[in-house]
Parts: C-alpha cells; sequence; structure tokens
C-alpha cells in the first residue's frame, strides 16, 4: 500500500476517555481506500510506529463524515507531531456501531491484538 502524508489537528478527547488515545490526522485527498479499522504504520520524528487506524465515519458517537484517526502502540506521545507519513498495511474490518462503551473498548482490544501481530508478521 501507499504512504501518505496527513497534518494532526484537534479531535474530541474521546480515544483517550476509552484508554486508547488518538493522533486525528487530515486525510489526504489521494487516500482512496474504503473505510474500515486498518492495522499500519506511523513515522514521525524519525521513529516508526504501529498504529491501528480508524478511517470514516463514527456510527458509535453519531458521526456520519469521516475522519482519521491512529492509536500509537508502544508509545506514550506527550507533544503530537505536526505531521506523520503513515501507512495502511491490511484493513481488519469494517465501521460498526457498538451497543456500548464496553462494547467498543473490547473491540479495539482486539483490533490491537490483530495490528500486533499483522505488523510484526509483515515487518
Amino acid at each position: 500500500m501507499n504512504d501518505y502524508l496527513a497534518e494532526t489537528i484537534i479531535g474530541h478527547g474521546r480515544g483517550k476517555g476509552l484508554g486508547y488515545p488518538t493522533l486525528n490526522l487530515t486525510i489526504p485527498k489521494v487516500l482512496t481506500l474504503p473505510h474500515g479499522i486498518y492495522a499500519g504504520t506511523v513515522t514521525f520524528a524519525n521513529n516508526s510506529y504501529k498504529g491501528a487506524f480508524h478511517f470514516g465515519p463514527i456510527p458509535h458517537f453519531q458521526e456520519k463524515a469521516p475522519s482519521l484517526e491512529v492509536f500509537i502502540l508502544d508509545a506514550d506521545i506527550k507533544i503530537p507531531p505536526k505531521s506523520v507519513q503513515f501507512r495502511l498495511i491490511k484493513k481488519l474490518r469494517n465501521i460498526r456501531s457498538f451497543s456500548s462503551k464496553k462494547a467498543l473498548v473490547s473491540q479495539i482490544q482486539k483490533d490491537v491484538t490483530a495490528t500486533r501481530m499483522i505488523i510484526k508478521i509483515d515487518y
């Protein structure tokens, strides 16, 4: 898959409240992949990280406009970078709504585990 560049933007802070803080990104115009949850990599400040990406609407929070955000695995980012380079490696699943916060967090945990397995295999 392709590498993309994106600026970071301010989000709603919901990921942090769920225990999975994310970097919110502008959606590159050239990003034409289907909406979904992806395993990928994100690079900034000369470091690369594994990332679990959300690309598309957020039905659990009644948001229809697409967004792009990444939970960076194994890193505690105190100051977000102004921009990042990223690569979406494999689609994990389609976007869907959840019946509860607990169900959403449980699925995020599964997505993070899948991301670890995929990036470990591919790299």
